[in-house]
């Protein structure tokens, strides 16, 4: 009998999932085009059908037990379970597994081990192997990788899901008031003067290269905004597989972009206006497989790497991750900037619980941790972004779709609900002041942008942030960052050398 928690496994940890029982994976059989089974799924079971996953899949959502029907329609090869992580990510099995054997293992043994498991061999053109499992129980996937994980010359297996990233913004009402405040807190709405990011003392170093491109792993942002066009290099779309990388009515990029380079031609300025963003789409529903192949190609089109969402923890992403932070930059390794989450709790969801990874969280404009921000081991700092009495001002897609509502669309404002926040904006906000430090030291290893970065950050809050003899604290890392500072160290250490 199935139970409801089960686990995959993920560097020897076994992680915990918990089964959805409202939602399925459908997978048409091989003569059925899957927007026909949709189509009559819709028709005959009246369960709501998700058609914007990848070809070959479909999602399937409602009344369990017309789901558990499902794997008997004729139209139907198998039906794979939907889960929950421990953050609340979804995700669902796919027909495929992933698995990296040792070296040690010779080829003969490979196909031997995924015969004996009842699993086709898909693509062994990466170090990380596609096998699919030929048997129809739902959670078969997840049992057979589970099964690999354990055997000798296997370093890891884990099933190759399906899944959605989880955006790390927040929306709420404030004050009527417009001011980039983050970039220059001078007390307004209340806050507390200073309670900023020192923007204009390093724009007095520089604004930014546009030698240095920074990669806007989101939703894909509005390439014709009238404040980012000037900047923008050519971008990937992982959900239509072009080369466009535009939003698709989904605003959030848009507001990411505006924060790092957005050119102040007409309204908001962005930390780095001088430096180049290239747009990354990843706004649907992805396998493992996919989410690492994003970071391969931003690895190959970029300098640094913002990413405002978080996934479930697996194998695959993090190798590809550890990849772009050893290999990128030719060898001298790319900083990726990920968001702690915005639950408030006392542990930083993946990817930036990754000690490869630069973790950022939230401050206020009054100066202290905003609530929602997660915390804990393995944070790196905060950045200033919503939860006091302004959000964030920055870009924002124009017409249909926005956080602001036309006629005055082309922004959301810093003190009304269409601001923007979470650490989803002190994401960016970190990865342009890298930016700015690559701007005037383009030879910074990723370990030393984040070394300088940590040692030139404010120590807010003391009274509550207990510091401890490294300068770092639970709620806050190494404190608030200080783009002023970490750009003047950039500087000197490349004279020093000079």
């Amino acid at each position: 009998m199935d139970t409801e928690t089960r686990f995959y496994m993920v560097e020897g940890e076994p992680l915990s999932l918990q089964r959805q029982r409202s939602a399925r994976l459908v997978v048409p059989a091989r003569d059925c085009h899957h927007h026909h089974v949709a189509a009559r799924l819709a028709r005959s079971s009246r369960l709501a059908i998700d058609t914007t996953v990848p070809q070959h899949y479909l999602v399937v959502r409602g009344d369990p037990n017309k789901l558990e029907d499902l794997c008997h329609y004729q139209d139907i090869q198998c039906t794979r379970s939907a889960f929950l992580d421990a953050d609340g990510h979804e995700l669902f099995l796919t027909d495929e597994i992933l698995v990296r054997f040792a070296d040690s293992l010779d080829h003969d043994a490979r196909h031997n081990l995924c015969r004996n498991l009842n699993c086709d061999i898909v693509d062994t053109s990466r170090p990380i192997w596609r096998i699919r499992t030929a048997d129809p129980h739902e959670d078969a996937p997840l049992d057979t990788a589970n099964k690999l994980a354990e055997e000798r010359g296997v370093d890891f297996a884990e099933p190759n899901a399906l899944q959605a990233a989880t955006y790390a913004t927040t929306l709420q009402l404030g004050d009527l008031f417009s001011n980039q405040w983050h970039l220059h807190n001078t007390g307004q709405a209340g806050g507390k003067t200073g309670a900023d990011v020192r923007a204009l003392e390093a724009w007095k170093i520089t604004k930014g290269s546009p030698n240095i491109r920074v990669v806007v792993h989101d939703s894909g942002f509005d390439i014709n905004h009238p404040a980012l066009i000037a900047n923008i290099d050519p971008g990937k779309d992982f959900d239509d597989y072009g080369s466009g990388a535009g939003h698709v009515f989904k605003p959030h990029g848009t507001a990411c972009a505006g924060i790092i380079a957005a050119v102040g031609n007409d309204g908001v300025t962005g930390i780095a206006p001088g430096c180049r963003i290239v747009p990354l789409r990843a706004a649907s529903a992805h396998t493992w497989d996919v989410w690492a192949q994003t970071f391969d190609w931003a690895a190959a089109h970029g300098d640094i790497i913002s990413c405002s969402w978080s996934l479930s923890r697996n194998s695959t992403l993090t190798a590809a991750i550890r990849r772009a932070v050893s290999q990128g930059r030719h060898g001298k390794g790319m900083p990726i900037f990920c968001a702690t989450g915005n639950n408030g709790h006392s542990h930083i969801r993946y990817p930036a619980s990754l000690p490869d990874t630069i973790a950022v969280g939230a401050s206020t404009n009054e100066d202290v941790r905003a609530r929602y921000s997660q915390y804990g081991e393995g944070i790196d700092f905060v950045a200033p972004s919503s939860g006091g009495t302004l959000r964030i001002e920055t870009t924002d897609i124009r017409g249909q779709g926005g956080y602001k509502p036309q006629p005055d669309g082309n922004y959301c404002k810093a003190a009304d609900g269409s601001g923007f926040g979470g650490t989803s904006a002190a994401t960016p906000l970190a990865a342009g002041v890298a930016a700015l430090m690559l701007s005037v030291n383009p030879h910074l290893t990723m370990e030393q942008v984040r070394a300088i970065m940590h040692s030139m950050c404010d120590k807010i809050d003391p009274a509550n942030a207990h510091y401890d003899n490294r300068g770092w604290s639970n709620p806050y890392g190494y404190g608030r960052i200080n783009a002023a500072a970490s750009v003047q160290r950039a500087r000197s250490l490349r004279m020093n050398a000079s």
